[in-house]
């Protein structure tokens, strides 16, 4: 929301005269004021912000890490936003790809990343793909343990619309159903 937003460009002018301009903080402290943005619509900073962040997070040591995955998820999110879903896959699969090299394929991270690709897949009318990533994400982010249950229950939920969606774009209505119905007992 917009209040939050002064105090995070604040932080983001702070870190920079802290740490410089190439530091991990900064750059996390960047994809905060990204989503932030791209909430309160102002999805083309929200993009600058991303891609900065990606561009830190590619210096700042060479290897490919948690960062890394997290400012190509960011990025991919924004270009979603701007209806822009081929280099949003691209970004995702570079996502996913790291995500499994550091975590595995059954992590909840790499789930988050498989649904948020569903949607996007699903918007590039690729439905048996989307299907397969969403159907697989679903029960890992279901049985995942985490320290913020509000996240995971958020991941859940999303995947689920993600779900009712596809099916509505595929033309699929009774799945699409069994979807919200099962959003409404949530």
């Amino acid at each position: 929301n917009r209040a939050s937003e002064q105090p995070t460009r604040e932080a983001l002018d702070m870190t920079r005269a802290v740490y410089g301009n190439q530091n991990a903080t900064l750059a996390y402290v960047l994809l905060s004021l990204s989503a932030l943005s791209e909430t309160n619509g102002a999805v083309f900073a929200a993009e600058s912000m991303a891609a900065e962040a990606l561009e830190i997070a590619r210096a700042a040591d060479g290897n490919e890490d948690a960062l890394d995955a997290s400012a190509l998820r960011r990025l991919a999110q924004v270009h979603m936003a701007q209806s822009r879903y081929t280099s949003s896959d691209t970004l995702l699969n570079e996502a996913i790809e790291i995500s499994v090299n550091m975590r595995g394929s059954d992590s909840w991270q790499t789930a988050r990343l498989r649904s948020i690709q569903g949607e996007c897949l699903t918007q590039l009318g690729r439905y048996d793909e989307a299907e397969a990533l969403l159907q697989a994400a679903l029960p890992v982010l279901q049985s995942s343990e985490r320290t913020f249950e509000l996240r995971r229950e958020a991941d859940v939920t999303r995947t689920i619309e993600r779900l009712a969606e596809l099916y509505v774009a595929w033309g699929r209505p009774e799945e699409a159903s069994e979807y919200r119905s099962l959003l409404e007992r949530q």
